[in-house]
């Protein structure tokens, strides 16, 4: 099973803040996981995100 990913990986690979990528999280609007109280980001939908080139919490 390949390790999850944290909010500062996934801001460095998605090219946003971390409080933005944060943001996110809070408003669900990019898939995350919770280990205990810690925000994670599964490796395969960060990489989904990244070849659609999906515009994340676009109306």
């Amino acid at each position: 099973m390949r390790e999850l990913l944290t909010i500062k990986e996934v801001s460095e690979t998605l090219k946003v803040a971390e409080g933005t990528l944060r943001d996110w999280v809070q408003y669900r609007r990019i898939p995350f996981v919770r280990v205990g109280r810690l925000v994670r980001f599964r490796p395969g939908d960060i990489e989904r995100i990244q070849a659609e080139g999906l515009v994340v919490g676009a109306t």
